[in-house]
């Protein structure tokens, strides 16, 4: 387990992972490793491959009341809410006070729309002088909801006292949420900052940009044209690419409205398969690309469709919502011929602000601090400019501000790029009632609306780190 622990400090998740896999055949009993391996999918955002581990750790110690809590937690945060609210009903038949499965059971009624039973279902955890974190966090988030803001106010800020950096991450965007409803603008700013800071997060801007030079230097070399292609029909597919809250999860839900589509959500799928052929083809990206055959990318094509498809009616388009696809795009082009890319963008300045004021915990790691956020937002533009033409990708570009202001013109445009008629239901996502499993889960249940642009306006002095990275970047 220490050595495990030494990997993940070094970075190595792999081989961690492999570190506790072994710890749990050599040791039959242990549940301690294989709960730290599902801990360590459930971190990295992979809730479904986390699901096995758990279970088996629940195998060997069926008694433990901390493996039932965190499947149930591993349920809710994979979008499986009617396995995850029984999971947590189970947990409350033997102690029903126990704070996380009240918190989920609530979150779980915020999800389906019913802020106010959320509510009830927390009132005298949150009547307590400090209230318990998760319980002020669920709580608070549905009161802003239904308009009792003062009183959100309250129990955040009495749960907020002398919190650890943990609890500070949890609930600091949440008070920033409240203090900017109320027009307190500078106290929000420092509220989302506050939170920022005690998510201990790591991230490499470097890294990213060595990725992005790799996708140019295939781009810029000419051997696009030549790349081995799969004998699939990637027509099937597209992809919605972008920055978080650039409008990712509104296009999606448009999409899943029409008959002809299956939104499958934010999938790995293209990112695992392009590991899968860099240990195929170890170098560069380029030279994994340029020494990929036909048979290999043939089979993951069919992989992919399989995956993402089994579930899909029959020559329905399949929609995969995974915004940092646009690093995949080289490969989704050769195992998928035909895929179609839509790319979300929305005023750099805005698209950073709305990010830094979400809590994505360890998965956008670059949403923690302005400077990150506008070197990853420069980069996904450059690369964006010239690796779809060159791999001649058919690509729209769907402007957030353009959406809000003319739905129903940019709709139709929209689903013209994806070769679908018109479906008046395409107008009114907020009516789904597919659940959405990402950081705006709440805001694409609202009716189309411009009322999130503007925003910086209100925070121009302290975005001087975002603004001296972006340059003349908008």
């Amino acid at each position: 387990m220490r050595r495990a622990d030494r990997d993940l400090e070094a970075g190595d998740a792999k081989a961690a992972a492999q570190r506790l896999t072994r710890a749990m055949t050599l040791d039959p009993t242990n549940a301690d490793a294989a709960l730290a391996l599902a801990l360590l999918y459930h971190r990295r955002g992979n809730h479904d491959a986390a699901l096995k581990p758990l279970n088996e750790a629940l195998r060997r110690a069926p008694g433990r009341q901390d493996l039932k809590i965190q499947l149930a937690q591993v349920l809710l945060d994979g979008g499986h809410l009617p396995q995850a609210d029984k999971a947590f009903e189970l947990v409350l038949r033997e102690s029903p006070h126990e704070p996380f499965s009240r918190s989920g059971r609530a979150t779980i009624a915020m999800r389906r729309g019913q802020p106010e039973c959320a509510m009830e279902l927390l009132q005298d955890l949150v009547e307590e002088r400090r209230p318990h974190v998760n319980a002020a966090s669920t709580w608070g988030r549905a009161a802003l909801l239904v308009g009792r803001v003062d009183e959100a106010r309250d129990v955040v800020e009495r749960a907020l006292v002398g919190a650890s950096d943990p609890a500070v991450a949890i609930l600091g965007h949440l008070l920033g949420d409240i203090l900017a409803s109320l027009r307190e603008h500078a106290g929000a700013f420092r509220a989302h900052a506050r939170a920022n800071a005690a998510t201990r997060v790591e991230y490499d801007p470097k890294a990213h940009t060595r990725e992005v030079e790799q996708r140019l230097e295939l781009a810029r070399s000419g051997a696009c044209a030549s790349l081995a292609r799969a004998k699939v029909d990637g027509s099937r597919a597209l992809l919605i690419v972008g920055m978080p809250r650039s409008g990712t999860s509104l296009t999606e839900q448009i999409l899943a409205r029409h008959s002809a589509v299956h939104a499958a959500g934010e999938r790995e799928d293209l990112r695992l398969l392009e590991k899968a052929l860099r240990a195929q083809h170890p170098g560069t990206h380029m030279q994994a690309m340029t020494e990929m055959d036909e048979a290999f990318a043939t089979r993951m094509g069919r992989h992919y469709l399989e995956r993402v498809g089994h579930e899909a009616p029959a020559g329905s388009v399949l929609v995969d919502k995974m915004p940092q696809n646009y690093l995949q795009l080289a490969l989704a082009a050769c195992v998928l011929p035909g895929v179609r890319v839509v790319h979300c963008v929305r005023d750099a300045r805005e698209t950073a602000l709305s990010c830094f004021f979400q809590s994505f915990g360890s998965q956008q790691a670059f949403s923690t601090r302005l400077d990150w956020l506008g070197q990853r937002i420069v980069e996904q533009r450059r690369l964006m400019a010239e690796l779809p033409e060159a791999l001649e990708l058919p690509l729209m570009t769907l402007h957030y501000e353009r959406l809000v202001q003319a739905p129903e013109r940019t709709i139709r445009e929209l689903l013209e790029f994806a070769q679908l008629p018109f479906e008046q239901a395409c107008l009114s996502p907020h009516e789904s009632e597919r659940l959405v499993n990402t950081a705006s889960w709440a805001q694409v249940k609202k009716p189309i609306h411009a009322g999130s642009l503007g925003r910086t306006a209100h925070y121009s002095e302290p975005l001087g780190p975002l603004d001296a990275v972006l340059g003349d970047v908008r």
